[in-house]
């Protein structure tokens, strides 16, 4: 199984959990009962896949409030709440992966997610979605995702103070300088989603 295979199967998953509001905790459990019942055991994934589709799934739901609230902020006229449950959890699972998960291409992500948008939402859907998380890329562009930065901080080796030139008293006297302070079912037809999918053009 392909790994854009298996983040659709993901989504799949987690748009059910998120339209009939189900309980995120047993991810393992829904997981397998998915492919028990949509896969007849043929093309099951193996354990690479079902490590990627945990990690995804497991990650979204722990960082959603979060999570939501940047795709809030990246809104123009428009409430989270009003969103079709489809694109919202695109946009969940896509931010997920461009601020959580470790060597995730951002362009991959925002790509993944407008695809699946043109498979399953409305026709105003994948250029809304684009729109938002393009915004969301603006602004991680030349910051270290949380995890990343985290482990970096962790590795790296403790700073070595610096050492500052003496002064004579005379020359601390004259200067006036101070140091700086550091600065759900599964998703099947696309009606459900087209009422709220007008936002497209709001977030271009």
């Amino acid at each position: 199984m392909s790994r854009k295979t298996a983040r659709e199967h993901a989504f799949r998953i987690l748009f059910s959990m998120q339209f009939a509001k189900k309980d995120t905790t047993d991810v393992p459990g829904l997981m397998e009962r998915y492919f028990a019942e949509s896969m007849d055991g043929q093309n099951d994934p193996d354990e690479a896949d079902r490590r990627f589709m945990l990690a995804e799934m497991t990650g979204t739901g722990a960082h959603k409030a979060e999570i939501d609230a940047m795709i809030e902020s990246a809104l123009t006229e428009w409430k989270l709440s009003r969103l079709p449950v489809v694109d919202l959890t695109l946009m969940e699972m896509a931010v997920h992966e461009m601020f959580f998960m470790k060597d995730m291409p951002v362009s991959v992500s925002i790509n993944e997610a407008v695809e699946l948008a043109k498979k399953y939402s409305s026709e105003q859907s994948p250029s809304f979605i684009n729109g938002v998380l393009g915004t969301l890329a603006d602004r991680l562009e030349g910051k270290v995702r949380p995890r990343r930065k985290a482990a970096e901080e962790a590795a790296a080796p403790a700073a070595e103070p610096d050492v500052q030139p003496e002064t004579s008293p005379a020359t601390e006297a004259g200067s006036g300088e101070e140091n700086a302070a550091p600065k759900n079912e599964t998703p099947a037809v696309k009606d459900e989603t087209a009422a709220g999918s007008s936002a497209a053009e709001a977030s271009e």
